[in-house]
């Protein structure tokens, strides 16, 4: 389902169409998080030369099925691109399983 979301979506398919590169998409971010939710902070880290992205959201509970579908949703707004191919999202830390925060990687 979360892969499946961005790619029905009207409103993620014309934010995703607007960028053009991975560098905008990672500093824009935060903000379209902060215009959707109205608690969390969503920290990002691009590595270029190692072609990915960790993806840190503090303060914001999920229930674990939720982590799930944001692996989902994160994959299936980047693959809208026609340039990003075999890419894939794991979350490696996980606030239910007591770290500190959700963390997300995108290779």
């Amino acid at each position: 389902m979360g892969s499946w979301a961005p790619q029905h979506s009207f409103v993620t398919k014309a934010i995703v169409r607007r960028f053009v590169s991975m560098k905008t998409i990672i500093k824009n971010l935060q903000k379209y998080w902060s215009r959707h939710y109205s608690s969390g902070i969503l920290e990002e880290y691009y590595d270029r030369k190692k072609k990915r992205i960790v993806v840190r959201l503090k303060d914001f509970m999920l229930p674990p099925i939720a982590c799930t579908y944001f692996e989902g949703y994160c994959l299936g707004a980047l693959t809208s691109f026609k340039k990003f191919k075999d890419i894939t999202v794991k979350e490696t830390r996980c606030a239910n399983r007591g770290d500190e925060y959700h963390e997300f990687l995108i290779k």
